[in-house]
């Protein structure tokens, strides 16, 4: 394909898709931040106390964008913890075993989240 050796080639429609997710992004942000929630977010950061006076909820459009955000992170780190885990062993990323820094294996723990929570809030 296109003259590449085949290591070259297998990466080669993943940038193509990799180009499109890009611009598909950035077109639905661009969409969002001209939308009415999109122009509440702005105005709740820029000035916090006159989107309130205008009726624009800021606790709730700072706590939900929180949200999403987090989803977000998560689901990168997901697909970069299973695009490692196929790059050097079987390509099941539905293991509930996680690998350290140390190299040792361990179960992943909820309890964590308890305790930022708790801290947050």
């Amino acid at each position: 394909m296109l003259g590449l050796r085949p290591a070259a080639a297998r990466d080669v429609p993943v940038y193509w898709l990799a180009l499109l997710l890009a611009v598909l992004v950035t077109l639905g942000i661009y969409a969002f931040m001209r939308s009415h929630h999109g122009l509440a977010l702005s105005a709740s950061r820029d000035n916090a106390a006159a989107a309130r006076s205008v009726g624009v909820r800021t606790a709730r459009t700072r706590h939900v964008l929180w949200i999403v955000v987090a989803f977000a992170t998560g689901v990168v780190g997901a697909v970069v913890y299973c695009r490692r885990r196929v790059g050097y062993s079987r390509p099941s990323c539905s293991r509930s075993k996680v690998k350290t820094p140390s190299g040792l294996e361990g179960r992943a723990s909820t309890s964590g989240w308890r305790s930022v929570r708790r801290a947050s809030w």
